[in-house]
């Protein structure tokens, strides 16, 4: 799935018209000689209380620390940017500020795509024999050329919406699943910008639930040990390059076999290499190019 413009696109919908941000040192000099001269036609100066400690740290010159004021409030008019900006300010990690990113993404789309269940259930008919031959899991994405996604191939989006067929599959080994009503229901809630950037990892969290697996997510490193311990399978989201965003983003589904791990719909590696945990995918997958994002294990 090509993430290639993503931030590009992101930070021109962030300064599009809608969006006014002020220069916050400038705004700081001007309110100062407003201030001062303001003071200097009253006969009484005005009182000023000490401002706690905590929110002097938090309003350190820019010059200071060397990135944005923390007292920056963008006047975008949605709380979801407010506390996406104010936390990439407070140092946000990369992980968490993508996904927050993607969910804006998500709650942004307003399209609906009535006509694709019907063309995708009849073009999926023609890879039940190959899944069958792949002992029931979807290994070929980049065949499903005749199904749709939003409004994109399902070769080009379709990673995390195979990976939530080959967890299902897995964990129950039901051979009917309906993968056209699993494209449908998360074109309706999860596709990113009508399938240019395939799917955002949280609604595919909750689209398990809704279906009664129990799931546990994360985006931190320190957590992926714990989940890998406790669940059967998961769905992990990687960037392909962890030095160039623009090599794009891919869902996988990892399940316990054997006594290891095993990563379907790979892209990387074949489906028979065996891994020890799961950061030894990790350090293992695309050569050790790859770049977490974010973890979900999945268990009935």
């Amino acid at each position: 799935m090509k993430t290639k413009f993503f931030l590009i696109i992101f930070f021109i919908f962030i300064f599009s018209s809608k969006c006014q941000y002020s220069n916050p040192f400038l705004n700081y000099r001007k309110r100062s000689n407003q201030n001062k001269a303001l003071t200097r036609t009253r006969q009484k100066p005005i009182k000023r209380f000490p401002q706690p400690q905590r929110n002097r740290q938090k309003t350190l010159n820019i010059r200071e620390n060397g990135r944005f004021q923390k007292n920056i409030e963008p006047l975008i008019g949605k709380p979801q940017f407010q506390t996406l900006f104010q936390q990439f300010q407070s140092g946000l990690s990369i992980n968490n500020f993508v996904m927050n990113i993607i969910e804006i993404l998500r709650y942004q789309n307003t399209h609906l795509f009535p006509d694709n269940y019907a063309k995708n259930t009849i073009a999926f008919k023609n890879h039940i024999s190959t899944i069958k031959a792949n002992n029931g899991f979807i290994e070929d994405q980049h065949k499903y050329i005749d199904m749709t996604y939003g409004k994109k191939r399902l070769s080009e989006n379709g990673c995390g919406l195979i990976a939530v067929y080959n967890v299902i599959y897995f964990l129950t080994k039901n051979e009917n699943i309906d993968f056209p009503a699993i494209v449908k229901a998360l074109e309706y809630d999860g596709i990113i910008l009508s399938g240019l950037f395939g799917t955002s990892p949280k609604a595919i969290d909750d689209y398990l639930k809704r279906q009664g697996f129990k799931t546990k997510s994360s985006s931190k490193m320190s957590e992926y040990n714990y989940i890998g311990n406790y669940f059967d399978a998961f769905i992990l989201t990687i960037l392909n390059n962890k030095n160039d965003i623009a090599a794009g983003m891919h869902f996988v589904a990892i399940t316990k076999e054997n006594g290891g791990y095993t990563v379907h719909n790979n892209g990387y590696q074949s489906t028979s290499v065996t891994y020890t945990s799961i950061r030894d995918i990790l350090t293992r997958i695309n050569s050790g190019k790859a770049k977490d994002i974010y973890l979900t294990g999945v268990k009935i």
